[in-house]
């Protein structure tokens, strides 16, 4: 299957962002410049992002 790099900022970056997490095996590369993250719903199914983002939240 033929990967993409996903480019997207504010609200395009929480569509490629959402998008790279419900099919990760499609994406090769996520540029996500200042995205919006509103509504995002975390998993244990990604521990290091949502590790990242939950230190970045408390900044």
């Amino acid at each position: 299957m033929e990967q993409v790099t996903l480019v997207g900022h504010s609200i395009g970056g929480e569509l490629a962002t959402n998008f790279t997490l419900s099919s990760p095996d499609r994406v090769a590369q996520l540029i996500a410049v200042a995205p919006s993250l509103t509504g995002f719903i975390f998993s244990d199914a990604h521990p290091i992002l949502y590790a990242c983002l939950h230190k970045v939240a408390q900044l």
